[in-house]
């Protein structure tokens, strides 16, 4: 077996190459070889899952003062809001006005009440009270994703009994009865939806367990309306780029579509298959395939007899360097098209029918093409050496210490773009030195975002939302296309890392759905570098402890600082101002009532935050 120990700088084929070119790439990293078993499924919504139910977090109700703090929106115990690339789930109107979407449910293990959960933003930047209910009347859905079209509001999802999409249209925005709850003929799962003006475009995949379709296990359709949703002028149709001379067919939510005026560009990210563009200038009438990344294996299906991932036809397993199946497409002011990806190794070395492959779920980076420059792949985002080490992930020991979603370490990239031109990434990735505290332990993972004001060519340095709270669990980031003076951003939030549908199927508790509201600036006094994560100048001893800790803070500031004791599911459980002296500074805190568990010490010196934990037993 070839063994690749990093992915940044290998050739991926003749028009695309791993590089650098002027852009921040991750630090130092630390590339674990170990992979893992691959079977991602897809899920459908329709499985019945025999998770375990845990009392709901009695906090999750208390919203938070301000929108950079994450506003919540709404809360569900269905927490896989994607099976890879993020949805078109938030909505900015040019009043200021924002909408959202995700998926819903609130009882397992079936989740007869899943649907689309919504809710509003007014221009006088208020939010609605969340109902706890779907939006369907009785249809049961899943994976919702929203557009605003001829002066109505569409939000489009899959229905799992008939295959189909389902739709919620309504002329007032934010508010009212939808005039239309209803299935529309348009096949297929896992919709995404994109409009401008009267022009809605849509792609879903086909059921994958389901007979082939022009010799494909699941199809990518297209589908158009040209007034409005009225009728669909283009529906179910397989694209010619899309037929069976390309792949055996693909998974659910392995796309992005985006739409600007006749312009529509759709991403297709895969993994043992080409990774490419396609983008139409005449409103989808005709299209152009862009090739990002072909690992050169043909068509290629892991599952399928005889097959291993052999590039050089030398009987070996090669590891392929590829994508993990999340992306992102936008376009550009000027019509061009760029794309985005969390990066990934695959391998497959069983020649069986129906046999598992591998990942390797330690690999990191966002993978970034542009239009403009398109023999090129570049790495920017990426796991923060937030301890200064000159390594990440320092005290990885396993892979168990990262969460199973089949995604790479940095992810779900989101973007969006403002009228001068200047573009906005966002992506979830995982932390160095925050973890659960179990055995084994598990990292958390937080959103950070970069920009470019110069279409690509070079992006900041990464800035970290400072107010996520350190011991929570920020996934499934997703950004409103338009960005006005502030970036619209909203996430899952969760106590713990994992998910409970999939994967590490961990026991079904509630999640939080919350809105950021991100200044463009990303301001320097917000960033990353205000946050000093396990900073030794704030000390906890003992730690574990079971009565007393004290809280040893070193420092030259002189003046009134604030101690905070955080609990992991984000309430502030003590807080106490003090007088800080040059030099070091010992409060002691009472915790014998205290649950046990993992508990963040937050203190406030001279306008930054230090940061460190200790158990409670």
């Amino acid at each position: 077996m070839r063994k690749h120990v990093f992915i940044v700088g290998l050739a991926l084929s003749a028009s695309a190459v791993f590089a650098q070119s002027a852009i921040k790439s991750p630090q130092n990293q630390v590339i674990q070889k170990t992979s893992a078993t691959y079977n991602r499924t897809p899920m459908k919504g329709d499985e019945i899952l025999g998770n375990i139910l845990i009392k709901p977090n009695p906090y999750v109700n208390q919203k938070n003062l301000a929108f950079a703090e994450g506003f919540q929106i709404g809360t569900t115990m269905y927490d896989l809001q994607t099976n890879g690339s993020n949805r078109n789930a938030i909505y900015a109107y040019s009043d200021g006005s924002v909408a959202s979407v995700f998926t819903f449910g609130n009882n397992p293990p079936g989740y007869a009440d899943r649907g689309t959960g919504y809710n509003y933003m007014d221009a006088a930047q208020n939010w609605g009270t969340f109902g706890g209910t779907r939006e369907e009347a009785t249809t049961r859905t899943g994976w919702p994703s929203i557009a605003y079209a001829n002066n109505s509001e569409w939000v489009i999802s899959h229905e799992g009994v008939t295959n189909g999409a389902h739709v919620l249209s309504r002329n007032t925005k934010g508010t009212g009865n939808w005039t239309i709850d209803a299935d529309i003929p348009l096949m297929g799962l896992w919709p995404r939806i994109a409009a401008d003006g009267n022009n809605i475009h849509v792609i879903t995949t086909g059921n994958p367990d389901d007979n082939p379709v022009s010799g494909l296990n699941g199809p990518i359709y297209y589908h158009r309306s040209t007034d409005g949703g009225a009728t669909w002028d283009i529906s179910n149709a397989i694209l010619p780029e899309l037929d069976a001379s390309s792949n055996y067919g693909w998974g659910g939510d392995c796309y992005s579509i985006d739409v600007k005026g006749n312009t529509v560009a759709i991403l297709v990210v895969d993994d043992y298959n080409p990774t490419f563009v396609l983008k139409s200038t005449d409103n989808g009438d005709t299209w152009t395939k862009m090739i990002i990344n072909d690992p050169g294996l043909g068509i290629y299906g892991p599952g399928e007899a005889g097959s291993i991932s052999d590039i050089n036809s030398d009987g070996v397993a090669d590891t392929i360097h590829t994508t993990d199946q999340s992306g992102w497409v936008l376009i550009d002011n000027s019509g061009n098209v760029h794309a985005w990806f969390g990066l990934m190794r695959v391998l497959d070395t069983d020649p069986a029918a129906d046999a598992a492959s591998s990942f390797f779920p330690v690999t990191d980076g966002i993978g970034y093409w542009r239009e403009n420059n398109p023999g090129v792949v570049d790495t920017l985002g990426g796991v923060q050496d937030t301890d200064g080490s000159g390594f990440v992930l320092d005290n990885l020991t396993s892979i168990d210490n990262i969460a199973t979603y089949y995604q790479s370490l940095s992810s779900w990239p989101t973007a969006g773009i403002d009228a001068s031109g200047t573009i906005y990434l966002a992506y979830s990735t995982v932390m160095e030195e925050l973890n659960d505290g179990n055995d084994p332990f598990q990292f958390y993972r937080h959103i950070y975002i970069v920009k470019s004001s110069d279409g690509g060519a070079t992006w900041s340095a990464p800035y970290h939302i400072p107010t996520q709270f350190q011991y929570g669990e920020y996934i499934f980031p997703t950004m409103a296309r338009n960005v006005t003076d502030v970036i619209h951003l909203t996430c899952q939030k969760d106590a713990s890392p994992g998910l409970s549908v999939r994967g590490d199927e961990d026991p079904a508790d509630v999640n939080e759905i919350l809105y950021f509201q991100i200044p463009v600036t990303l301001p320097a006094d917000l960033s990353v570098e205000t946050v000093e994560v396990n900073n030794s100048f704030v000390k906890v001893f003992p730690n574990p402890a079971s009565t007393i800790i004290n809280v040893n803070v070193e420092s030259s500031f002189v003046g009134e600082s604030n101690i905070k004791i955080i609990d992991i599911t984000g309430k502030v459980v003590a807080s106490e101002n003090v007088n800080l002296t040059n030099g070091e500074n010992v409060k002691s805190f009472d915790i014998s009532s205290f649950k046990p568990g993992v508990y963040a010490i937050n203190v406030m010196v001279d306008g930054k935050v230090q940061v460190n934990k200790f158990v409670k037993h």
